[in-house]
This record gives C-alpha cells, sequence and structure tokens, in this order.
C-alpha cells in the first residue's frame, strides 16, 4: 500500500471551454493519474480493496468527479451533479431514463456501503461502473468514468504503454462500442420481472389509460394532469407531480408512474377498486389514470409523491442486489446468475472485432 492516499488535484487541467478532444482528454487523464500515483493503488488486487474500504464517500466522490472533469473540461474541483432530466438512448442502452436527482447521491452512497463489503475487484467493478451509468450523476462523461473505474479495478495501472492504450480505448470516440460497458438495462426485462415480483404486480395490469382526447390535450401541457386532482396543490408539490407527469410517455418514466400507481393503491387496500381500471381486453386491464387523479386528496398526493421517489430508485437497486447476492438471483432459463448474465450481455455488446 502506498504511504497515504492519493492526492487529487496534482495536475492542472485546462479551463472550461478549452478545446481538447477524445485523445487529449485521455492523455491528460493518464498524466493525471501518474500525477497521483496510481499505480501504487492500483497495481494490486489487494491495494485496490484495502483502498476503497480505506477512503470514505467524499473522498471517492472526488476522485470520480475529478476524473470525471477531464472528460467534461471542467477544473478539477467544479463537480456538479446532473441536476436535469436526461433520457439516455442509443444501440446499446434502449430507452432509460436515470433517476430523479434527489435519489442520484443516495443511490450512489448505497453502492459505496455495498462495495466495502465486496472482496471481489470484478464485482466491484461491475458495482461501481453500471451504478455510476445507470444513475447518470454528471452532465456528461458517465459512460467514460464508468469504462475507466471497470479498467482501474480490474486490468489494474502500472503507466504501461499497454495499459495506457487501454485507456485511450476506453476513452476514445469509439469507447462504448469496443469495450465493456455495464448498466441496468443489460438485464432490464429481469429486473422488471424482480420488480414486479417484489410489487406483487397483477399480469392482467398493462399500462396507464387515458381517454384519446385528454392524452392528447396533455401532450401539449403537462400541467392538464394536474387540473384534474380535486384539491388544491402548493408550489412544491406541483412541482413534483410535474417532475413526474413531465415524459410519461417514454417508456421508462411510464412503467415507473404505473409502478408507483399500483403500490399505492395496494398500500391504501384499493387494488380491487374496479373504479380504477379500463378494461380494454376481457384478459386485460389498463389503470385509468383520469379516474385515479380525480380520487386524490392532498394526503394521497403526498403519498404518491413519496412511492414514486422510491420506485425512482428500485431498478439501479436490484442491480446492486443482483450483484451483491448472485447465488439468490438465478436465470432459469440459461442455468446462470443474473450477475454471470451481466457479464454475458456486456460481452455480447462489444462491437471491434
Amino acid at each position: 500500500m502506498p504511504e497515504k492516499k492519493p492526492e487529487y488535484n496534482k495536475l492542472n487541467l485546462p479551463d472550461k471551454g478549452e478545446e481538447n478532444n477524445r485523445e487529449e482528454q485521455a492523455e491528460l487523464t493518464i498524466s493525471y493519474l501518474d500525477a497521483i500515483k496510481a499505480d501504487q493503488v492500483f497495481d494490486t488486487d489487494e491495494n485496490k480493496i484495502n483502498f476503497l474500504k480505506e477512503v470514505d464517500f467524499e473522498e471517492f466522490m472526488e476522485f470520480s468527479s475529478s476524473l470525471n472533469n477531464i472528460f467534461r473540461k471542467e477544473p478539477v474541483k467544479s463537480a456538479a451533479a446532473d441536476g436535469s432530466s436526461v433520457k439516455l438512448e442509443g444501440a446499446l442502452l434502449g430507452e432509460t431514463h436515470p433517476p430523479l436527482p434527489e435519489n442520484k447521491e443516495l443511490l450512489l452512497r448505497n453502492m459505496f456501503d455495498r462495495v466495502k463489503t465486496i472482496d471481489d475487484p470484478e464485482d466491484i467493478a461491475m458495482m461501481i461502473s453500471g451504478v455510476f451509468n445507470g444513475v447518470h450523476y454528471f452532465p456528461d462523461g458517465n459512460g467514460r468514468l464508468s469504462r475507466l473505474w471497470h479498467h482501474l479495478l480490474v486490468d489494474g495501472y502500472d503507466g504501461s504503454d499497454e495499459q495506457q492504450e487501454q485507456i485511450k480505448s476506453n476513452l476514445g470516440e469509439d469507447g462504448r462500442y469496443d469495450n465493456l460497458n455495464f448498466y441496468p438495462d443489460l438485464i432490464t426485462k429481469d429486473i422488471d420481472n424482480l420488480i414486479k415480483e417484489e410489487l406483487e404486480y397483477p399480469e392482467d395490469l398493462l399500462q396507464l389509460y387515458l381517454d384519446r382526447r385528454l392524452s392528447n390535450d396533455v401532450r401539449k401541457d403537462r400541467k392538464k394532469l394536474l387540473e384534474l386532482i380535486p384539491v388544491e396543490l402548493d408550489d412544491d408539490t406541483k412541482d413534483n407531480l410535474l417532475v413526474i407527469f413531465s415524459k410519461t410517455d417514454m417508456i421508462a418514466v411510464h412503467k415507473k408512474l404505473k409502478y408507483s400507481i399500483w403500490k399505492y393503491m395496494k398500500d391504501t387496500g384499493q387494488e380491487d377498486n374496479s373504479d380504477f381500471y379500463n378494461i380494454k381486453k376481457e384478459k386485460f386491464k389498463h389503470i385509468d389514470l383520469e379516474y385515479f387523479l380525480q380520487s386524490l386528496d392532498n394526503e394521497s398526493v403526498v403519498r404518491l409523491i413519496e412511492i414514486y421517489k422510491e420506485i425512482d430508485r428500485i431498478e439501479v437497486e436490484k442491480y446492486m442486489d443482483v450483484i451483491q447476492e448472485s447465488s439468490s438471483y438465478k436465470d432459469q432459463q440459461n442455468d446462470i446468475t443474473l450477475k454471470e448474465k451481466i457479464s454475458l450481455e456486456a460481452k455480447k455488446r462489444i462491437t471491434k472485432e
């Protein structure tokens, strides 16, 4: 072990706005790792694990933020959380939606606490890289940070030319295609099934339903949904609801809202209330969002928001469970653990020959 923890601000990075491409960012990252003597921390599995057990959450985030700031052309200590609503999409990710801003640090702290109980660098790497991708804490560079953490923990760092080339590949323009990427959506159907099982979500309950006329109005103005609630709402409550309803036509957010409403109905003993459902076909039903909102009072609105914030965290939490308690989560069809499935799915998505 090195005599002391790495110092995180030894390198003078370019001011925000200076031109530096991915290749230059990789060179800066390597210089930064050399400056903080990362080869004394990430050289052996024992040192990697000891380092993560010794640092606290703030130091872990300072190191992560310093690396991310290089990718974002930011001064080292100007890290800021991603406070906006961001949709991630593409050939690799499909469509997903990161957690609410207030849940991001909670999830990262949860992840860090779990990491301290794990002694396998590959499991730690899968945990850290997957959660950074799932949480999307920074406005940009989350994928590169995720891949760099994975490289440091699995391949280590000794400053060799070979490892520097690997880092350049991870941080390059095609880094997401040429290298392993971990994120909850690799096993999205499995996680969805785990959530449904935990919530006791009925198989015949499909989506949220809005009358076509109202649906068209809502697409133009989300505040139309708030008008359905028959009580006066304070500004903070309106803001919370608008965040929840802001992108209800997106699959990921729609799913979170659907699960939240179901949990609310179940918690309040109203899951058998037929008035809440719109029967589309004989065997399937939809939650009638218009009727549901019209049934709310101030107390129930507050409870719905609380439930949504819980559901907003659950996908990333299930991803962490699958890694930390791997023997408890199996892909029965393929007779492997879901943790093994994550690795297999990540390898499938590498596109370089």
